[in-house]
């Protein structure tokens, strides 16, 4: 079975958001998820990849499953239940954190070794509400967002918070990566493509290895006058390949799927697509990843800047 089959394959039975998973498996998780409920005696409601419920001593809210959908599906399902059973202990505790920083978010200086930057879809937006949100477009489809990385939980900062700071958006976005910087390098692998067009991985369990795309220049030595092509497909990595020559083409050919796969299986999927990379900017480059073929439609400048300028080797 191909990549493409896997994801694209009759599943009738299992829902979109949903479709890394076997019938069968689907139906463990929910059923997994159901029985943590009901240890926590929690009364709860299962909806399209959400769980509606009120931890204890906290109103009703909905929590997401695709994350913790995809971490089981990377796992054996005898390790389910203690999985499952950790992610929400996180959840439900996130609220105690949350108390916590907001008593202390009056003085910048004891909340800042917390601050970071994490990147999503940009569907995070609409989700959570982009006026509850301190962030900025890198570009199309992506979402970067200044978030507290407490220790058992991420939480975006509120832009009241922010706005008691007296920097501008540009600043603390600085001190945030700077922050995710200090946390060290994340695991570089290395892959061959076809005819020679290597492309590497930046892998690892922060939640802010993706966020390591947007200073990108620290693992180019040099940076290529042409930048690179990047993909964040989940939180934990960053595929990237210089661009020297035309074998781009051939890393462009490699990249796209295994950055579909990457994003359909997650955790923490941000974006399926290629993003052509120069210091301090990203633009997009279409891709439609389909049952059995891939299109790739690259921006004019791209094709004028890159393509129609880059030598055969």
């Amino acid at each position: 079975m191909t990549l493409l089959e896997r994801f694209f394959g009759s599943r009738d039975d299992v829902p979109e958001w949903a479709r890394f998973f076997q019938p069968a498996g689907y139906r463990a998780f929910l059923d997994a998820v159901r029985a943590d409920m009901d240890r926590r005696g929690l009364a709860y409601e299962l909806g399209e990849g959400t769980l509606r419920t009120a931890a204890p001593g906290e109103e009703s809210a909905d929590y997401g499953l695709l994350n913790l959908a995809q971490l089981c599906n990377a796992t054996e399902p005898a390790e389910w239940s203690r999985t499952i059973a950790r992610h929400f202990d996180s959840a439900f505790g996130c609220g105690r954190e949350s108390d916590e920083v907001d008593a202390r978010s009056g003085s910048l200086e004891t909340v800042r070794p917390f601050l970071k930057v994490r990147l999503y879809h940009a569907d995070y937006l609409e989700q959570v509400g982009a006026d509850r949100l301190v962030h900025r477009m890198p570009a199309e489809g992506l979402v970067e967002t200044l978030v507290y990385d407490l220790p058992g939980s991420v939480r975006s900062v509120p832009p009241d918070h922010a706005r008691r700071w007296g920097l501008d958006d540009a600043e603390l976005f600085r001190i945030a990566l700077e922050n995710v910087r200090a946390e060290g390098r994340p695991q570089t692998q290395s892959f061959d493509a076809e005819g020679g067009a290597a492309f590497h991985a930046l892998v690892g369990d922060s939640f802010f290895t993706a966020s390591h795309a947007l200073f990108l220049e620290d693992y180019l030595d040099p940076v290529p006058p042409h930048g690179a092509l990047v993909a964040v497909p989940h939180r934990h990595a960053v595929l990237y390949h210089a661009i020297v020559d035309m074998r781009v083409i051939l890393a462009i050919q490699s990249m796209i799927p295994v950055a579909f796969g990457m994003y359909q299986e997650g955790p923490g999927s941000v974006s399926a697509g290629l993003y052509w990379w120069r210091p301090g900017r990203l633009t997009y480059l279409p891709t439609k990843v389909r049952a059995n073929s891939v299109d790739f439609s690259p921006p004019d400048e791209f094709v004028d800047e890159v393509l129609n300028r880059l030598p055969e080797k």
